[in-house]
């Protein structure tokens, strides 16, 4: 999707947004056409890891992703170096689909804000 805007402009990201997620309409439409795809761009560039830091997380966590993502298996495995942390994975769903199936995830979430 970024790559297919910065090549085509705004109306192509969002075209290609809406193939993935369906059509964006008014304000997020419009959210959409002004994002900064070169920032989104350099998010999906490598970066160092912060695997060492992970043991001296003290504050609830909560991770989650999509069994279907690249990361689900990095997002586990870093869950499991956070004491206490909790590890929610949605069956099915890849990066995209779990973050913006709310309907799925915020009930978990809240759950664990909970404290059930």
């Amino acid at each position: 999707m970024v790559r297919a805007g910065i090549q085509g402009g705004a109306e192509a990201f969002l075209a290609a947004f809406g193939q993935v997620f369906g059509p964006a309409e008014g304000a997020f439409a419009g959210r959409l056409r002004a994002a900064d795809l070169q920032a989104y761009m350099a998010l999906l560039q490598d970066r160092p890891g912060l695997d060492e830091l992970l043991p001296h997380i003290s504050a609830p966590c909560c991770l989650y992703a999509g069994e279907a993502d690249d990361i689900y298996f990095q997002a586990r495995a870093g869950s499991e170096r956070i004491s206490g942390a909790a590890f929610l994975w949605f069956p099915g769903l890849d990066h995209c689909q779990a973050f913006v199936r709310a309907d799925l995830v915020l009930p978990l979430v809240l759950k664990f804000l909970r404290g059930d």
